[in-house]
């Protein structure tokens, strides 16, 4: 049993934080330790929420003009460059450009791509296909011309050397 009443560290997104805040407040001032211990309580009468799906590390070079472009994005947007792009990466899965998509029949003859992705098999075996994301002209989908106007769909980047995969 744990005796020490060291403090726990964790963070809460602002939105949250201002809340707890009000919440504080309305029930007289009580400290966010009280609202903590209330909010664990009532967790542990109901089941534990899912883990998140594990993470890994990714490292690639970008040219020095569209990581100027992926700053000013992400002070604009108040987000990570990590965000920016794991929600880029994201789009590009769900609606990869056709030229990347197969033309005739399929790779491995089963009526699938060669390049589809795990994730991808899963959602088809258990016939939740993704949603598709509604096409909108606000200022997200102008950034992305703007990215597409430094970095051509054509222009991966690449200098003849072979990528590591890792």
């Amino acid at each position: 049993m744990v005796t020490s009443s060291s403090p726990v560290s964790f963070e809460v997104e602002q939105p949250l934080w201002q809340r707890l805040q009000s919440l504080a407040d309305h029930a007289g001032n009580l400290p966010i330790s009280r609202l903590v211990e209330t909010a664990l309580h009532r967790m542990a009468a109901q089941p534990l929420p899912e883990a998140p799906p594990p993470r890994r590390q990714m490292s690639v070079r970008l040219k020095p003009e569209l990581r100027e472009v992926l700053d000013q994005l992400s002070d604009e947007a108040g987000l990570s460059r990590s965000r920016l792009i794991r929600e880029a990466l994201e789009a590009l899965v769900e609606h990869p450009p056709l030229e990347w998509m197969p033309t005739s029949g399929s790779a491995d003859g089963k009526g699938h791509a060669a390049h589809e992705t795990a994730a991808a098999r899963r959602r088809r075996r258990l016939g939740a296909g993704p949603a598709p994301r509604p096409f909108s002209t606000t200022k997200r989908t102008v950034r992305r011309r703007v990215v597409a106007e430094v970095l051509p769909s054509g222009d991966s980047g690449k200098k003849g050397k072979k990528s590591k995969k890792g």
